[in-house]
């Protein structure tokens, strides 16, 4: 587990942390998509979307409604290879909060779901892809107002000049050059420097070190290879609880919770559904 001074913003805690401030999402949604939103209506980080008692629950990293549109914004740092089949859930999913929400088929908002990964999920070598409904017969696009942007920040020399270009390369370097970029990076590190940033991710990292710890202790305690093996188990058990408990409090997502336990995201949801 890194410390809170090694963690960039592509550190999924960090990043889910600091967008629930407006000052520092609305500049960073209008460099990336090199737009002016005037005013945002409504943010909310890890916004949960359980739309019925039996259907699999989304966890969202950034969502905002702002100038009549909704935006979605994951950051993605693990390798992912059904990242776009979780795009088209996500999109269903929204879509459905809208309409439980009062809104007809003519006013539901145009949605942006965007993904910044530390990979390319598509394997073209390109810094942004673009994705949309079109018809096949035609060739024609479609334009029902959902639109998926998906960014491989690691390919941010490809992303031709400008402040998307910057963007990306602070992302993924942490190297600002581009003064509008520069102040978006001072403000990533002054939030780092609040206390309070700092209470919250150190008991997170004494939690999983306290989880591994018991364990380890478990397995020696039992003094067989069966023991040890058992402790392991119980100690990934525990870890397991204790950062879904983060998780639920934090703001990390099923799947990032995956990547820290070894579990599946299967197992995760059952967790986290017994614990409520």
């Amino acid at each position: 587990m890194k410390n809170y001074s090694e963690l960039t913003l592509t550190d999924d805690y960090l990043f889910s942390q600091v967008m629930k401030d407006e000052s520092v999402c609305k500049p960073f949604l209008e460099m990336l998509l090199e737009i002016k939103i005037a005013k945002i209506e409504y943010l909310q980080e890890q916004k949960e979307l359980n739309l019925f008692p039996d259907s699999k629950g989304v966890r969202l990293d950034v969502y905002l409604e702002g100038d009549g549109k909704v935006y979605n914004i994951e950051m993605q740092a693990g390798r992912d290879q059904y990242l776009i089949c979780r795009m088209r859930y996500y999109r269903a999913a929204i879509d459905i909060d809208m309409m439980m929400r009062g809104s007809g088929y003519r006013e539901l908002k145009p949605v942006y779901i965007i993904f910044l990964c530390r990979f390319d999920p598509i394997g073209k070598g390109l810094a942004r892809y673009t994705l949309r409904k079109y018809c096949e017969e035609t060739g024609e696009k479609i334009d029902d107002g959902q639109t998926e942007i998906v960014y491989n920040v690691n390919a941010y020399e490809r992303a031709g000049r400008g402040k998307v270009r910057e963007l990306l390369r602070y992302l993924a370097t942490g190297e600002a050059q581009e003064p509008e970029v520069k102040e978006f990076a001072k403000k990533i590190a002054r939030f780092k420097e609040t206390q309070q940033w700092r209470k919250g991710n150190m008991k997170y990292e004494l939690d999983l070190q306290d989880a591994r710890a018991e364990g380890i202790e478990i397995g020696r305690s039992e003094g067989l290879e069966e023991g040890l093996e058992k402790g392991h188990s119980e100690g990934r058990y525990e870890m397991a609880v204790l950062i879904t408990e983060n998780m639920m409090k934090q703001g990390l997502t099923p799947e990032q919770t995956a990547a820290l336990t070894g579990l599946t995201v299967d197992e995760v949801e059952a967790l986290r559904r017994r614990m409520r």
